[in-house]
């Protein structure tokens, strides 16, 4: 794995940070078990994955786009939500503390059109919630929901990696596509509260020159149990970013501790030039349990 050191300029302070290039294979999904997709002219295939990674467990669902298009894809529960390159693939991590695996299913839009299937993959028991609202209401925009109970230690840190292609300009999707790689960091600060960190780096698609990152926005979902406790709880209430540097950025703030915390992973969420909503990854966050 490669590390690049940059200097950052934080949401108070000015840090140095080592951020890592996704580590997987740039055009090939991990796991080994995949579901092909030949639907109207769109080749993509689908695959999960569940690992162990240092202190949690780690729910992956990946895309691979097959065909010689650029693919929009939306899985609505465990995500990518992204654009995926021709002969790329895009994985979508959560974590949790504790492993409950479950065969789960979730609506997946994928294309110009915003087609709609259901596929299956290897998902979180906490998913069964959206799972449920999903099936009764059909495929929507799916909001993510409580995380799973600590029955152990706190985790002292949780870091995962990320990468997603998004526009600065969805009408010019092509032209103006940008690859976003980047690290979150969940760090316990001994002082009763926890220190969220998002660096990341942009970079330039060969022969794709109009993208702009200065025109993007990252910004924490609307809805969700762990943007209502992020916002509430937090040192930086905007929850909201305007990209400051075309190629390396760091988000970070300060979040208490809840009392009875259970991990959550919050959607983030990538805007372009006119704050449409091109893609998002997730972070872990710690949040307040529900009673």
């Amino acid at each position: 794995m490669k590390f690049h050191t940059l200097s950052l300029l934080a949401i108070s302070t000015a840090m140095i940070l080592l951020v890592p290039v996704y580590g997987a294979s740039a055009d090939e999904c991990p796991s080994k078990i995949v579901k092909p997709h030949q639907l109207n002219g769109i080749a993509f295939e689908t695959s999960s994955r569940v690992y162990r990674d240092a202190n949690v467990e780690v729910y992956e669902s990946c895309v691979k786009n097959n065909g010689d298009k650029d693919l929009w894809i939306d899985w609505k529960i465990p995500g990518p939500k992204s654009y995926v390159l021709p002969g790329e693939a895009v994985p979508s991590s959560r974590t949790f503390v504790n492993r409950q695996t479950i065969d789960a299913h979730s609506c997946l839009e994928y294309g110009p059109l915003s087609e709609m299937l259901v596929d299956p993959y290897l998902g979180h028991a906490t998913d069964s919630t959206q799972m449920q609202k999903q099936d009764s209401d059909g495929c929507r925009p799916v909001a993510t929901s409580v995380g799973d109970r600590i029955l152990e230690k706190i985790p002292d840190y949780i870091d995962t990696l990320f990468k997603l292609f998004a526009p600065s300009d969805r009408e010019k999707s092509h032209d103006t596509m940008l690859k976003i790689e980047g690290k979150t960091s969940t760090h316990l600060d001994g002082e009763g509260n926890y220190r969220q960190n998002i660096a990341y780096r942009f970079s330039r698609i060969e022969g794709r020159d109009e993208g702009n990152p200065l025109d993007m926005t990252i910004r924490l979902e609307s809805e969700s149990p762990a943007a209502a406790y992020l916002r509430a709880a937090s040192s930086f209430k905007d929850m909201s970013w305007k990209i400051a540097n075309p190629e390396e950025n760091e988000i970070s703030f300060t979040v208490s501790m809840p009392k009875n915390p259970t991990l959550e992973n919050a959607r983030y969420e990538i805007l372009d030039r006119n704050k449409i909503v091109v893609g998002s990854f997730f972070a872990p966050a710690w949040i307040e349990a529900p009673q």
